[in-house]
């Protein structure tokens, strides 16, 4: 039973550090003007974390706050690499950056060429 007991916690104190250390990278990241990792390393890695670990809905609940402060820092990364005239055009359109051009079937290259 003990033996049981120190593996939960260990896997308790494992996950700990690696939501603080996640939490950290994003902050440092976002700090430095480091968007690009702020947003694809950590901010997403941070989201994905909380969404593999909340398997409960209580773990869900207590993870909420958290889940949308990174959330928040991911849109905030987003929102500072897309140049202002970018953002502009995507405003006036009232459409959310990477929605406008879809692909629909395969490319050919041969009609490329």
């Amino acid at each position: 039973m003990k033996k049981e007991g120190r593996c939960w916690r260990k896997e308790v104190d494992e996950k700990l550090r690696r939501l603080h250390s996640l939490c950290f990278g994003a902050d440092h990241a976002l700090e430095r003007h480091d968007y690009e990792s702020a947003h694809s390393t950590l901010g997403l890695s941070l989201v994905g974390f909380l969404d593999s670990t909340s398997i409960t809905l209580a773990n869900e609940f207590l993870a909420r706050q958290i889940r949308l402060d990174a959330a928040s820092k991911v849109y905030q990364a987003r929102h500072a690499l897309t140049p202002e005239s970018d953002r502009q055009a995507f405003e006036q359109a009232e459409r959310a950056p990477g929605t406008t051009f879809r692909m629909k079937g395969e490319i050919d290259i041969e009609k490329i060429k």
